[in-house]
């Protein structure tokens, strides 16, 4: 037997069985006129003082488990020698042969299940063939020949042999694939779990890389802008006071511009209006800063929603984010579209424009405009993201997740 952990529940079960043979037995010593041995009571009190002690069976249950198991399927078989000389004289030698035989069925039917749920079925056949040999010797004991010499105690015999073997065989084959189904699980559970750490680590690459775009297009231009106008500050300062000191003036609305920007793009990654505003009013501001420093019209429809996960409304905001960035860089728009609403169970966000549109079928041009992301962070929330866009058709972004379960 090899030493594995011990599969759950085993112990719990054996200390039901013992526990219930203790009874049995305490009932047989106290009742007459048959009186059992006090043998019968010591058995099972050892075995169930073994499983009742927790260090026992939390640090040694390896060790433990095969002891009881050898404990309680020979045991039986030595309390019955020893009770043999005390039978009444009435009952014949093969009727207590038989009665010992078909009662001790089920005691050690208990531990052949048991063997075959934690052991291969090569174990519970040792373990069924060993204990007929520990019962064939011991009646070989007790009653010499005798035993199979009568035809039924040896049918009896062969009968509860093949049916402990059939009943492990069975069991066991029925453990094998419950562990393959674990097994399965388990290294299925690993992936998923390796894959939430491969999306959440490209999650955080896109974001840093956003920010990297969002502070090259606002934070390096003002600097560059700024160096420009204050070089030419410079070369005109004694010869061109009044341009010197316009450009100045370009170069303070500059630096003011900049910041302000750059405060923006800190404020976004910082995603502080979900914080303050809460979703709606958060995708509200978003869509009227975003259409107003791109010059375009908006078209606004935007609901309030009950309360929501974190990770939904953060999640919302960021593919409502991507989804605006995207029309008012990229997509040559006029107009844009914004719709947010809970529909049932159902949160909704639609971003359209009227842009210039593109392939969704690009990969390299989805990968560019975000699409990817945004898809990896609908994915995690359990959500559905759909985009609709044709050359020179616009676009339509539509995240959808259930929010009511």
């Amino acid at each position: 037997m090899k030493n594995k952990p011990v599969e759950p529940g085993l112990f719990s079960v054996f200390r039901l069985f013992t526990g219930l043979r203790l009874v049995f037995a305490v009932l047989r010593y106290v009742s007459p006129p048959e009186r059992g041995m006090l043998v019968e009571i010591i058995e099972p009190s050892v075995l169930l003082l073994l499983l009742m002690i927790p260090v026992v069976h939390t640090q040694y249950e390896s060790i433990l488990l095969p002891f009881i198991l050898i404990i309680s399927g020979t045991g039986l078989f030595v309390t019955e020698a020893m009770s043999y000389a005390n039978r009444p004289d009435e009952i014949s030698v093969e009727m207590l042969l038989l009665v010992h035989m078909w009662g001790s069925m089920i005691m050690l039917l208990i531990p052949v299940v048991i063997t075959a749920v934690q052991y291969r079925f090569r174990t519970v056949a040792i373990f069924t063939v060993t204990i007929t040999i520990i019962n064939i010797s011991m009646m070989q004991l007790m009653v010499g020949n005798v035993w199979h010499e009568t035809a039924l105690v040896t049918a009896s015999l062969a009968f509860r042999l093949v049916l402990f073997l059939f009943v492990g065989a069975v069991v066991a084959r029925l453990m094998q694939g419950q562990r393959a189904q674990r097994q399965a699980l388990t290294e299925a559970n690993l992936k998923l779990t390796n894959h939430a750490a491969m999306l959440e680590q490209l999650a955080t690459t896109r974001e840093r890389n956003r920010l990297a775009r969002e502070l090259h297009d606002t934070l390096a231009h003002t600097l560059s802008a700024m160096a420009v106008q204050l070089e030419a500050v410079d070369a005109l300062w004694t010869a061109k006071p009044e341009q010197a000191h316009e450009r100045l003036q370009r170069s303070i609305e500059t630096t003011r511009s900049g910041l302000t920007e750059t405060r923006r793009v800190l404020q976004d990654l910082r995603a502080s209006p979900l914080e303050d505003l809460g979703l709606a009013l958060a995708v509200r501001s978003l869509a009227q800063s975003t259409t107003a420093r791109a010059g375009l019209t908006l078209d606004l429809h935007v609901e309030e929603v009950g309360s929501l996960r974190p990770d939904i409304e953060q999640t919302t905001y960021r593919i409502a984010q991507e989804a605006l960035a995207n029309a008012a860089n990229h997509a040559d728009a006029h107009h844009l579209t914004v719709q947010l609403g809970q529909f049932d169970s159902r949160l909704t966000l639609t971003v359209s424009d009227d842009g210039r549109g593109f392939d969704p079928k690009q990969i390299a041009t989805a990968k560019r405009l975000g699409v990817k992301g945004m898809q990896e962070r609908a994915d995690m929330v359990g959500g559905t993201l759909t985009v609709e866009s044709q050359p020179g058709q616009g676009t339509i972004v539509m995240f959808s997740v259930e929010v009511q379960k």
